[in-house]
């Protein structure tokens, strides 16, 4: 079964959705009156797997070049 991360633009385009979906979150957590520990838990590990994925997206494309 191939993976479907062999291509570099599913690294990009995961990276951008859950980048977007994380800076939504934080924006709701922070303008928000009540205090929900849970999405701001869920925000962070969206926020970090996105920068993780574009990380892997911008080494992938460099060493393609190389």
């Amino acid at each position: 079964m191939s993976s479907i991360f062999k291509s570099n633009t599913s690294y990009l385009i995961s990276g951008l959705v859950f980048l977007a979906y994380a800076f939504y979150r934080l924006y709701q957590f922070f303008n928000e009156a009540a205090f929900n520990l849970v999405k701001l838990i869920i925000s962070l590990v969206f926020f970090g797997y996105g920068g993780y994925a574009i990380y892997t997206y911008i080494k992938n494309t460099k060493d393609k070049q190389a």
